[in-house]
């Protein structure tokens, strides 16, 4: 998570001894994940059952695995002044 590699980020500046550091690049991948409520998975709808159809759509209960990959450069700053506040 982002909280994890500010974590880390901040471990690697410190290890080099430098009293701050500068975010680069950030990217964060969810690997496209978007969950479908169970009636899309388990059926097709005519357009004349969804436009007659106004109950809202039941999601199925239970839990899902969502992965999250976060990459990001930072880059080290040996001058204080340089820091944001």
């Amino acid at each position: 998570s982002h909280t994890e590699f500010r974590d880390k980020a901040s471990l690697i500046q410190q290890q080099f001894g430098e009293p701050g550091y500068r975010l680069v690049n950030l990217s964060v991948d969810t690997g496209h994940y978007f969950p479908q409520p169970a009636m899309e998975r388990g059926m097709l709808m005519s357009a004349d059952m969804a436009v007659k159809s106004s109950a809202p759509v039941a999601l199925e209960a239970g839990s899902n695995t969502v992965s999250v990959t976060v990459r990001g450069s930072i880059q080290l700053v040996s001058d204080p002044s340089q820091l944001s506040p």
